[in-house]
């Protein structure tokens, strides 16, 4: 991606039914979106355009490589992101403010509550 060169990469996706179960469990607190994992936070701020272009709405570092690992176990897999940084608004290099530290935590709080509820309705022991 750094080199501009095209390279022929895998795509993955989570499960799309187990997916669609969260979402409805979670009513308005999730919302959907397409991410593409990259390998570099450099890249945010010069491939936006490109990106948003393509109907990219958020990038991260990390979430091809579980859901290949699961693909690649035979796992059905989703995720879940919490935002901290906002491309041109609240760029990744940006001081985070208390408002802002207490925000994540309610995020994450939110996020654990609303999986350990999800996991104990919809998967078997």
């Amino acid at each position: 991606m750094l080199s501009d060169q095209d390279i022929a990469s895998d795509v993955y996706y989570p499960d799309k039914k187990l997916l669609e179960n969260l979402i409805s469990a979670a009513g308005n607190v999730i919302t959907p979106v397409t991410c593409a994992t990259v390998s570099s936070l450099k890249l945010e701020e010069e491939r936006k355009g490109d990106w948003l272009k393509q109907g990219i709405e958020a990038v991260d570092m990390e979430c091809s490589a579980f859901f290949a690992a699961a693909s690649h176990c035979g796992f059905r897999s989703i995720a879940i992101f919490y935002v901290t940084d906002i491309i041109g608004v609240k760029p990744f290099y940006q001081e985070i403010g208390l408002k802002d530290k207490t925000a994540i935590l309610t995020a994450k709080k939110k996020a654990a509550g609303l999986l350990c509820k999800f996991i104990q309705e919809n998967l078997p022991a």
